[in-house]
């Protein structure tokens, strides 16, 4: 029989909060969904991507070996986690990119991305907190333009979208879904939960101070640095605004 899959993947830095938009947005399609998270499992594997045939999904598991589930007629959500946007600029992957429905690049604020990554137990090792300031710069250059990596791409701020239900409901515009924002207080299970609050705030995650988490980094001096350079500087203000600037700036100097 003949692929009725529609397949959406999104590519979002680690600590993004994209999780809870994946939850959300599996809510707004109008088919049924299935989820394939973390498709390349792990730093340094290399990229695979997802199959369908005849209503069969193909992968590799988290060892490595390949699983078949069949899914019917659902739709395919799958994500790619700290991928740099150019690791899949290649001829191969950019043709699978191509025939997917959608490639959704979701961006935080990197304060808030730096404040949960150095919140947790690996990504606050230098070297890989220093590859978490590469990616979202990478990301926000793609996010204003300046490159063009991947193709049939839509953005989504993870700020705005938790804030703002008007431009949740453009997004569901997009894809010619049907607004429903019931599973907003939802905390996805997915890696523990929260990384500051665990599953804590279930069906309350409004209440998360996911927005200022920042401020539990006490090293202003990081966040000094960061707000000096003009690259890092000049996309923050592009894409979240000088409000957001004026909140770091006013904890650096409190």
């Amino acid at each position: 029989m003949k692929n009725t899959n529609k397949k959406y993947c999104f590519l979002a830095p680690r600590r993004s909060g994209h999780h809870a938009i994946v939850e959300w947005f599996s809510k707004q399609l109008r088919n049924d969904t299935h989820f394939l998270n973390d498709n390349d499992h792990a730093w340094g594997r290399p990229i695979r991507f997802p199959k369908i045939k005849d209503g069969k999904l193909e992968y590799l598991n988290n060892e490595y070996k390949t699983d078949i589930v069949d899914i019917g007629n659902k739709d395919l959500i799958y994500n790619y986690e700290d991928r740099l946007l150019s690791s899949f600029n290649t001829p191969e992957f950019l043709d699978e990119l191509k025939n997917n429905d959608a490639n959704i690049i979701i961006l935080r604020d990197p304060f808030n991305l730096l404040a949960s990554r150095m919140k947790h137990w690996v990504e606050k090792k230098p070297q890989l907190l220093q590859n978490g300031i590469n990616l979202w710069v990478e990301y926000a250059e793609e996010i204003l333009g300046l490159t063009n990596l991947i193709p049939n791409r839509h953005f989504i701020l993870y700020n705005q979208w938790f804030v703002d239900a008007n431009y949740r409901k453009t997004i569901v515009a997009w894809f010619n879904g049907v607004h429903d924002d019931s599973c907003m207080e939802i905390v996805p299970e997915w890696g523990r939960g929260s990384t500051f609050d665990g599953l804590e705030y279930q069906n309350k995650a409004s209440q998360m101070k996911v927005l200022e988490r920042y401020k539990t980094i006490e090293d202003k001096n990081f966040l000094k640095e960061l707000i000096d350079n003009p690259v890092f500087y000049n996309h923050t203000r592009s894409i979240f605004g000088e409000e957001l600037l004026s909140e770091i700036k006013s904890y650096i100097n409190g």
